[in-house]
């Protein structure tokens, strides 16, 4: 994956590459109203001057904005400087991965996660959709169900991986010698994508270009887990028959394919294995011993990123699996794929919301773990 710019370009919504000469000039004035393009009108035959920037052929607005060209969706102002960082988000059907992806964008633009963690070399963030002219894609597919305390509707398959289900991205600006942005994309694709052979191929772009995957994990995929907790907490909703094992096998060899990379290489993106719904866990009586890391709460406020902790809570959670909870399938399978293997624990809505009336705060735990993982091993953060 390139981490400067190139004139190969990766297209955050339709996860090709194109070449950056062949980007396409978008015209975003609200009077267009074409339903064939992500974010405005193309502009035929359009003549770029030395800065990128052209004349519509419709109006007389003058733009720089780019498209691509395979998709037609409107593209960052950054794409051309800095290269666009997708992150995997794979599971089983109701693991949790979409209410992870909306918790941490909550997380992010409503409660101010960077600035309570006083990372001052961040110096905004802001959020890119794929279409202007609609409500953001966060409004729309997360805050009013969590605003609301609604449940979410369960992600659909797609037939065509751009428009029916766009990315969530998200750009950071830090402010170092110069200006440098980030552009980090989230997808969230259903469940049922990752153990049907038609549907792996279409999301094969983006899992294979990751610059991390993020493996959403209901600790009741594993058989000793789910008998402790049935039985603390009666009458919880049937768990997926779908194993971690098939998902890790079908995302490793997604990206083995598509890399040419043979059996006894690992592969070096790195690889998150984050249980969701981990207040169950911890509200199981002798499950997860007290003491531990993984049962406390998240980042000190003003304290930045803790190396240490999240060292201790990958370390913990992997010892669990190994010796408590019987799994050392799961370590052994994960590791020997990959390269890189972090363990992770969180709660996306937190166990103080029982839903029944009005609309509690939400109360999420340690939701950000992963992504601040993921910023400090890009050595941002």
């Amino acid at each position: 994956m390139p981490s400067i710019f190139s004139s190969k370009i990766l297209c955050p919504f339709c996860f090709n590459y194109v070449s950056a000469k062949d980007l396409l000039c978008m015209c975003t004035n609200a009077a267009h109203s074409e339903t064939a393009t992500l974010g405005g009108h193309i502009i035929q035959n359009a003549k770029p001057d030395r800065q990128g920037y052209c004349t519509c052929d419709q109006c007389p607005h003058t733009t720089s904005r780019k498209a691509c060209p395979k998709c037609k969706a409107l593209l960052p102002l950054t794409i051309t400087e800095s290269p666009t960082r997708i992150i995997s988000i794979v599971g089983a059907a109701s693991s949790g991965k979409s209410y992870y992806v909306g918790s941490i964008l909550r997380k992010i633009m409503e409660e101010g996660l960077f600035s309570e963690l006083n990372f001052s070399n961040i110096s905004s963030i802001s959020t890119l959709w794929a279409d202007k002219k609609s409500p953001g894609e966060y409004s729309k597919r997360f805050k009013g169900f969590m605003d609301h305390f609604r449940i979410l509707e369960p992600t659909k398959k797609i037939s065509d991986l751009v428009k029916d289900n766009p990315p969530l991205l998200i750009e950071m600006s830090l402010a170092k010698k110069k200006l440098e942005r980030n552009t980090f994309s989230f997808f969230d694709a259903a469940g049922e994508s990752f153990h049907d052979a038609g549907d792996l191929a279409s999301i094969t772009p983006y899992i294979a270009h990751s610059e991390a995957v993020i493996l959403i994990l209901d600790p009741r995929q594993i058989p000793s887990v789910n008998s402790a907790v049935s039985a603390a907490i009666p009458g919880l909703p049937a768990v997926s028959n779908v194993t971690y094992v098939e998902i890790l096998n079908n995302v490793a060899q997604i990206i083995r394919d598509d890399n040419r990379l043979s059996r006894n290489k690992k592969i070096k993106i790195p690889l998150c294995i984050a249980f969701s719904k981990w207040d169950l866990a911890m509200e199981t009586p002798g499950l997860i011993p007290d003491g531990l890391n993984c049962k406390q709460s998240s980042q000190s406020v003003g304290k930045g990123y803790d190396e240490q902790r999240i060292e201790s809570i990958s370390s913990e959670i992997r010892s669990l699996l190994m010796q408590q909870w019987g799994e050392a399938n799961l370590v052994s399978l994960a590791e020997q794929n990959f390269e890189t293997v972090k363990y992770f624990s969180f709660s996306a809505w937190g166990s103080s919301n029982s839903g029944k009336t009005g609309a509690p705060a939400i109360a999420s735990f340690r939701i950000e773990d992963p992504f601040l993982w993921i910023l400090h091993n890009n050595k941002i953060i």
